[in-house]
């Protein structure tokens, strides 16, 4: 009897133990289409990740348990989850939703009896067309809401208002419906849409997939760059979802041209991976450091300038090559894309990669 009673007594003393580690919190400010940097809050040290697609983001809590990740622009409505570890163990995660500072809606047909789209959670949405008014509330989570109209929009124009939780009118705006059958005959002949990275129409030369970039300028673009610069612009093929890259961010870092039609990356938090594509070669070159300004660039016609290549259907396997001040390990690296011998992409970033071995020589695939 008494040994079952100090039993009891280990297994409740245990429960709250394990109620804790399951009970640990993280805590992110919201997340904004245009956002580059997570905020938020954990246990000092904690390590915080986000998987946005196939890409991993990652840092570290200060000693106060706040952190700064960064991450691309994301679209309204997409959602992610953001994870804590202490060292290896999971704690816990938080599911985070892209939000709108105003007002999306979502594109609808002259048959369309619905619209849809996004707002600030909570905000209240008027929707007046053919002669009629709706009205709802955006969801408290997504800021999603959805407006079922008595009739279909046919040709009218809808004004849509937004208010804020208290009732106070903040903005209008009109959008009109497209027609389908129009629309299905012109998509062979009709031009490609491009928009900037914060959704207006660019109306500019959109280069070609083929078309050269200037390294020279690309060069001196990055290697002023300081710690704190941050120039980013996007053109985005709406039919293909493309885009046209050019961003620089600090250290020498940043991107020019079309990255995602000639190369694919991937990483396990070890490995980064590197594929080429669509008749491109990639030669790189490999850093011990973050500051990429001033370090080595690739050149196809000197060897003396990079440490290999990949051709078109290769991958090449990276692991990291230098650890930070605060122990995190990275990638540094800078690759210059060459088809027919034509400058066409440049990427030049430090990779983070905390679980790596720093040292592993590059393998191509």
């Amino acid at each position: 009897m008494k040994r079952f009673f100090i039993l009891v007594m280990c297994l409740c003393m245990a429960v709250p133990i394990n109620v804790c580690a399951a009970n640990q919190k993280i805590k992110v400010n919201p997340v904004y289409q245009n956002s580059k940097v997570i905020k938020g809050k954990t246990k000092k040290r904690y390590r915080v990740q986000a998987k946005i697609g196939k890409k991993k983001y990652q840092t570290k809590a200060d000693r106060k348990g706040n952190f700064r990740l960064r991450i691309p622009k994301q679209s309204v409505g997409k959602s992610f989850y953001i994870k804590v570890y202490r060292g290896k163990r999971y704690i816990s995660k938080k599911k985070i939703h892209v939000l709108t500072k105003s007002i999306k809606v979502q594109k609808f047909s002259t048959k369309n009896k619905m619209i849809k789209g996004y707002a600030r959670p909570g905000y209240r949405i008027k929707v007046t067309m053919n002669h009629k008014s709706y009205q709802t509330k955006a969801s408290k989570v997504k800021g999603s809401f959805k407006i079922q109209m008595k009739r279909p929009a046919g040709n009218a124009t809808a004004k849509i208002s937004l208010y804020n939780k208290k009732g106070k009118y903040i903005k209008s705006v009109k959008y009109s419906a497209y027609n389908k059958k129009s629309n299905k005959k012109d998509q062979n002949t009709k031009k490609a849409q491009y928009t900037t990275a914060d959704g207006k129409k660019y109306t500019g030369k959109v280069p070609g997939f083929d078309d050269p970039i200037h390294l020279s300028a690309v060069e001196k673009q990055m290697n002023e760059a300081g710690m704190e610069y941050d120039d980013s612009k996007t053109i985005i093929e709406t039919s293909s979802g493309r885009a046209f890259m050019n961003a620089t961010s600090g250290h020498g870092q940043g991107y020019y041209g079309w990255i995602s039609y000639y190369m694919d990356t991937e990483s396990d938090n070890q490995w980064q991976w590197y594929h080429a594509k669509n008749g491109i070669t990639l030669y790189y070159s490999t850093a011990t450091t973050g500051d990429l300004r001033n370090t080595p660039t690739p050149d196809c016609n000197d060897p003396t300038t990079y440490e290999g290549k990949i051709k078109s259907g290769q991958t090449g396997k990276f692991a990291p090559t230098y650890k930070s001040s605060r122990d995190l390990s990275y990638l540094g690296i800078k690759i210059v894309g060459y088809k027919n011998q034509k400058t066409v992409i440049y990427y030049a970033v430090s990779e983070q990669l905390m679980a790596g071995k720093i040292g592993i020589a590059p393998q191509i695939q």
